[in-house]
């Protein structure tokens, strides 16, 4: 995207497309398990998660970027939402119960986190990143398609 939209100076960005991709992802995965403290009205929790999801940016950016400059800032921003989703994700099922599946969100976000790190590490040309993109889209729409038969027979 950043090589198509962008001019050749800024074309070293594009590595880091993955990373601040699922960085938002996380955020949005977070405002769906923040539904305990909404239903129930205790806002007050999303402020302390964001509180201690600050206090982790913080020390993660200070820690990360040390070691690894740029990829630091986006591995600390991926560190920061992953804290920030599993805290919400369990503050939010302590006030309200929504059975959603822990091993199945792993399970889909290793490869994704791993797809995301080796991205900013390795220079893949665009028939290979194309490639690895269908093979995601594959695994991941037939994983939605076997929930939605699963959901499909426990509706009747």
């Amino acid at each position: 995207m950043v090589k198509l939209l962008a001019t050749q100076e800024f074309y070293s960005a594009a590595k880091y497309v993955g990373g601040l991709s699922l960085f938002f992802s996380l955020y949005i995965i977070k405002e769906v398990v923040d539904i305990g403290p909404k239903i129930k009205e205790k806002t007050k929790y999303l402020s302390f998660n964001f509180i201690l999801s600050v206090i982790v940016n913080i020390v993660s950016l200070y820690v990360l970027i040390q070691f690894f400059e740029l990829k630091g800032v986006v591995i600390a921003m991926i560190i920061t939402n992953l804290f920030l989703v599993s805290l919400s994700w369990f503050i939010s099922n302590k006030l309200y119960y929504v059975p959603f599946s822990i091993p199945k969100f792993i399970l889909l976000l290793t490869p994704t986190l791993f797809i995301t790190i080796l991205m900013m590490y390795v220079e893949l040309d665009l028939y290979k990143r194309i490639l690895i993109a269908l093979i995601v889209c594959v695994a991941f729409g037939m994983h939605l398609w076997f929930s939605y038969k699963n959901v499909k027979k426990i509706m009747k």
